[in-house]
């Protein structure tokens, strides 16, 4: 299997339940959204592509049991493959979403649920639900 990503980093986890927890970061290519406010505009732009091999052996390579990923969107492709393989390795698997297609995501540990369509919001997919209000796209509810 082959994914598009446009970056894996290491960093703290600033936002939501897991805020100041040690994490790899996989931001995944492509959204199926065009919101005006996106804080990450890569994700329209750059990938590498990365076989399943080569994106375990990426994120192994930090010394860390805690993996978000993250986009763009990632619930356009079926993670739930990868989401197993890196549980596999002893990782715990967070997946910040817009609730796309959650079948695509099942399989992660904890899912973090962001709607951006106020129409569909699913009911009962997820552990964390975070919304945006007002004008200050970085306020956190």
């Amino acid at each position: 299997m082959s994914y598009k990503v446009c970056d894996i980093f290491y960093s703290v986890q600033g936002e939501g339940y897991f805020t100041g927890r040690p994490a790899v970061f996989i931001r995944m290519f492509g959204c199926n959204l065009n919101c005006s406010f996106c804080d990450e505009p890569l994700h329209k732009t750059r990938y590498q592509g990365f076989d399943t091999k080569k994106l375990l052996a990426t994120v192994n390579k930090h010394k860390c049991d805690f993996v978000v990923i993250t986009g763009g969107e990632p619930s356009i492709n079926d993670l739930n493959k990868l989401i197993v393989e890196l549980k596999e390795l002893g990782k715990y698997v967070a997946v910040e979403t817009n609730g796309y297609k959650f079948s695509n995501i099942e399989e992660a540990d904890w899912i973090t649920y962001s709607p951006k369509d106020m129409e569909n919001i699913h009911a009962n997919c997820w552990d964390e639900i975070k919304f945006v209000v007002g004008d200050d796209f970085n306020e956190e509810v």
